[in-house]
């Protein structure tokens, strides 16, 4: 491997940037340096337009040296994999949720909100959990019934009616997503589906 000059290279692994001393990685470093299972395949992803393209097992792939010059290489495991484990993370903290596979929907039946600000306390909320993470961050969330301040306004960044979700009608949609978005490609440690939905009452406490 070339050293190129004393470049720093750098592999984006599921969202995580790791430091690399060479031009080229092989996919079995890619798996250790990822910590990748070795039973799902390494995926190639062009950050630029998105394409994908499978890794075989023997190859060696060439890394552009630094952030934001040429073509920025990444890699992933299949996107299920990360789903599952934040799922698992959710149910952990909200044992009762509901989950729908198609579109990756998540209900959970009961969110404590402050009376002081909103005529109703206790709402349903429902969100999606995006194919594409960790690099797609989540967006926006749903709530049952309606939400009205105590004066009867109604909140910014707020839509009702909303879309239709599986889980039924009436529901409302607030804009909102957390920032900042800094996954890691160990679940647990950055952000996560978790963090997400601990982030409703940040907005819950902001009121209008």
């Amino acid at each position: 491997m070339g050293d190129h000059n004393g470049q720093k290279f750098q592999v984006n692994i599921e969202g995580a940037l790791y430091d690399w001393n060479g031009d080229t990685i092989t996919v079995p470093e890619i798996r250790q340096l990822g910590n990748l299972p070795s039973n799902m395949p390494v995926i190639e992803v062009d950050l630029k337009d998105n394409t994908e393209r499978t890794l075989a097992e023997t190859e060696t792939v060439e890394i552009k040296p630094g952030m934001g010059f040429g073509k920025k290489v990444g890699f992933k495991r299949g996107s299920e994999d990360r789903i599952r484990q934040e799922l698992a993370m959710l149910r952990g903290g909200w044992p009762d949720l509901q989950y729908v596979p198609e579109g990756h929907w998540v209900r959970i039946p009961r969110y404590v909100t402050s009376k002081d600000i909103w005529m109703f306390t206790e709402p349903e909320v429902c969100f999606q959990i995006p194919a594409g993470l960790p690099g797609q961050n989540p967006y926006a969330f749903y709530v049952r019934p309606h939400m009205l301040l105590t004066g009867g306004g109604i909140p910014g960044s707020y839509t009702f009616p909303a879309d239709s979700t599986p889980f039924g009608t009436g529901w409302g949609r607030f804009s909102w997503q957390l920032e900042p978005w800094q996954p890691h490609a160990d679940v647990a440690k950055g952000s996560n589906m978790v963090n997400f939905v601990l982030s409703f009452a940040d907005r819950f406490r902001q009121g209008q």
